[in-house]
């Protein structure tokens, strides 16, 4: 452990809570089941579900109860999306997948409401240990 690490934050879940519960948001049908696929190989995630526009998030947020809501960067107008998407699920958190890493899209989708991103770049094998992290508030 690492003597000048900050104290973990009491707010956070411990990392043996259970699985991170993530709901992927996608207008990309294979994209979300991809991940889906992904996620569900990996006991440290519990996909609660899958949504392709706000309006189904709506519906479904208050009996998913998601964790982590992954946003892909592509979903148009994002930032108002994170903010509907805020209103129906306020315990979560948000990030944004296949990010473009300038400083420009970071700070934009941070003024937005994300807490983390999975830049474009994230390898398979990265998607899970992201995926926690912005969980438990790593990035």
């Amino acid at each position: 452990m690492d003597p000048n690490a900050a104290p973990p934050d009491p707010t956070l879940p411990a990392p043996d809570d259970g699985p991170v519960r993530v709901l992927i948001v996608s207008r990309v049908c294979f994209l979300r089941e991809c991940l889906a696929e992904i996620f569900a190989r990996d006991s440290l995630i519990s996909l609660v579900g899958t949504c392709g526009d706000v309006a189904d998030i709506m519906l479904v947020s208050a009996d998913l109860r998601p964790d982590v809501v992954l946003l892909d960067a592509g979903f148009a107008d994002g930032a108002a999306a994170i903010s509907r998407i805020h209103h129906a699920v306020p315990e979560a958190r948000f990030a944004v997948f296949a990010v473009t890493e300038t400083e420009t899209e970071i700070i934009s989708w941070a003024e937005a409401g994300a807490v983390g991103y999975i830049p474009s770049s994230a390898s398979v094998t990265d998607l899970v240990r992201l995926a926690v992290s912005i969980h438990r508030g790593e990035q």
